[in-house]
């Protein structure tokens, strides 16, 4: 709890990943030295879903600390928010058994599995742009794969989840940034355009409504794409991007 008020409340991201630190380092601990030992005896904090719950939070934390001292010599690298969420994804824990309440199956599963997915489009999305001087093949590169990391964090969601479209839009970004064809972008507008109505009546007020009005242009974008093709301007195969998120922009 004091590591999520430091990084929340008084933006201490250094603060924020030692003391979740800390805390996974004890979770890890005791799921080690008590394997064998039951839930009713160990306690539920050095439960896999428990841990998948802090590890994920961990996630967000570290990346938030990145954010504030990015590049290549960032005292939080990317390489270590790369390990942590692949370790997320490895580690799968048991089964669920019995019966599950939905929430706690969201919260402690699909959710950081989610999170893990995003921070790996994260990852690649942010070597792509440190990779600018650098050989434009790696640059792709990178860029492909943060789409395809953000897509497999949008589809553990649910579409009434505010994080499903905003994944979509990160992939769809990093497709446009590389010069995708339309045949491959389209789909993920249409799918931004669909799943607004799902979750805006849930979600229009949540702290990171700002960011949806990114989304809008996707929908702009989408109408003006399908009319051109209507119109015999172009085919599915050009690869059609908006201005600003040419790969190359200044400032990027």
């Amino acid at each position: 709890m004091r590591g999520f008020l430091e990084d929340g409340l008084r933006q201490n991201h250094a603060a924020g990943v030692e003391y979740i630190g800390n805390a996974l380092t004890i979770i890890e601990s005791g799921r080690r030295t008590w394997s064998n030992v039951p839930k009713s005896r160990r306690g539920a904090i050095f439960e896999w879903t428990f841990w998948a719950g802090v590890k994920a939070l961990f996630l967000e934390i570290f990346q938030h600390a990145y954010s504030s001292s990015p590049g290549l010599d960032s005292p939080y690298p990317l390489e270590t928010l790369l390990e942590h969420a692949e370790e997320l994804l490895k580690n799968k824990g048991p089964g669920p058994s019995g019966e599950i309440d939905p929430g706690f199956l969201l919260s402690f599963t699909v959710y950081p599995r989610s999170k893990a997915f995003a921070m790996k489009g994260y990852y690649h999305n942010q070597m792509a742009r440190i990779g600018h001087g650098g050989s434009a093949d790696a640059i792709v590169d990178h860029l492909k794969k943060a789409a395809k990391y953000y897509v497999k964090a949008a589809d553990c969601l649910p579409p009434d989840d505010e994080s499903h479209a905003w994944f979509i839009w990160c992939a769809l970004e990093a497709f446009w940034r590389h010069g995708a064809p339309l045949k491959t972008t389209l789909p993920l507008m249409a799918r931004i355009r669909e799943a607004i109505p799902l979750f805006k009546p849930i979600w229009e007020h949540s702290s990171s409504a700002e960011g949806h009005k990114a989304l809008q242009t996707a929908l702009w974008f989408e109408e003006d794409m399908r009319k051109g093709l209507q119109e015999g301007k172009f085919t599915e195969d050009n690869p059609i991007v908006p201005e600003p998120f040419s790969r190359f922009e200044k400032g990027w």
